[in-house]
């Protein structure tokens, strides 16, 4: 064969060819977040993980990929042996070191912050960019964007109930302001019962969660969907205490599913149970996902 005709055919090549091998499919992805795999195959990227925690369960898809430990302390010798091209991370304990281990090894990272409603409109956009996905990244933003506006326009300002949101027992941790329980509660309708603590998270006595009595508790103590058990513990934790106005008036509820551990693409179906829980005389009673202890 001539030269010209293997110049003709290299030319055509990428004239032809090379065209449809886009470089975003090139890409090599790890996550060190359920939250940020959850997006990434939201933004239809789930083809470039490579390598996720061994909390990263959802989609189911998820569950089929290289484990590399777990968010806070992964395993750096075998996300060095996936070969990533970018690493993303959450903000936690254990990312600095992380990052520092990452970048002596030069490989690149990023950290998205989805910790409040913000941070999640700022994750899609991060994340979109940074994998060539910014046109789905814009469709989630503008799905949870229209979420929160349609639930904001159904109630005024003078229909806000305290609300508590209780992450665990012992010890007994609640949801306090600049995150996103925070965020999600006022969308929902409602005002968080904690104010002024200084911490996102703070640790309460049960006789402090009595004399803040709030009228809506939402119990999240379990982080995936608790077994029969559980529903039974935290139904006990609660049926004592009736001088708290929620306890009271039958407005205890049992959050059912790991939604609200993971702020994502399922964060509009989050805001909608909590919008029931909240007002449920206007968006209507929700029982697949939550329960209201009586």
């Amino acid at each position: 064969m001539s030269k010209k005709i293997y110049i003709f055919l290299f030319v055509l090549f990428f004239i032809f060819i090379a065209p449809i091998i886009r470089a975003d499919e090139a890409l090599r992805i790890i996550s060190l977040a359920p939250a940020i795999t959850e997006i990434i195959f939201a933004l239809e990227g789930g083809d470039m993980l490579v390598g996720v925690t061994s909390y990263c369960d959802y989609p189911p898809q998820a569950q089929e990929k290289e484990k590399v430990g777990g968010f806070i302390n992964p395993n750096i010798e075998k996300i060095v042996s996936l070969s990533p091209d970018l690493v993303i991370l959450s903000p936690n304990s254990g990312t600095k070191k992380v990052q520092e281990h990452l970048n002596y090894l030069d490989i690149d990272n990023c950290v998205v912050r989805f910790y409040t409603i913000q941070g999640l409109f700022e994750a899609y956009e991060v994340i979109g960019k940074r994998i060539g996905r910014e046109a789905q990244g814009k469709m989630l933003y503008t799905e949870l964007e229209n979420t929160i506006q349609n639930i904001k326009q159904k109630f005024t300002e003078q229909m806000r109930p305290n609300v508590l949101f209780v992450r665990s027992h012992h010890p007994l941790y609640v949801a306090g302001e600049n995150t996103y329980e925070d965020d999600v509660i006022f969308i929902c309708g409602g005002i968080n019962s904690i104010r002024g603590s200084g911490m996102r998270y703070p640790q309460y006595t049960v006789e402090g969660i009595v004399s803040l009595n709030p009228e809506i508790i939402v119990d999240a103590t379990f982080y995936k969907t608790p077994n029969e058990n559980q529903i039974k513990e935290i139904k006990n934790f609660w049926s004592p205490l009736q001088n708290i106005s929620a306890v009271k008036n039958n407005n205890v509820y049992i959050i059912k599913t790991d939604i609200h551990s993971v702020p994502g693409p399922r964060t509009p179906k989050f805001l909608k149970i909590m919008a029931s829980i909240i007002h449920p005389e206007v968006f209507g009673k929700e029982e697949q996902y939550s329960e209201r202890i009586k």
